[in-house]
């Protein structure tokens, strides 16, 4: 069953490695693009260089 995965990281550093704030398993491609909306703003409460990518990965 392919599902989507939303992944929230914050660039700490300019040019390091992105920390992973939030991973979450979503049915769809809209439902994660919503989410990943949602769970930016708050990040970026914390953090001003948050970002979200969906992308569809294979779940067993």
């Amino acid at each position: 069953m392919i599902k989507f995965i939303l992944v929230v990281a914050v660039y700490h550093t300019l040019g390091g490695n992105a920390v992973v704030e939030h991973t979450e398993i979503l049915d769809d491609k809209a439902a994660c693009i919503t989410a990943g909306k949602d769970y930016v703003v708050q990040a970026k409460a914390k953090y001003a260089d948050a970002d979200y990518t969906c992308y569809r990965r294979k779940v067993r």
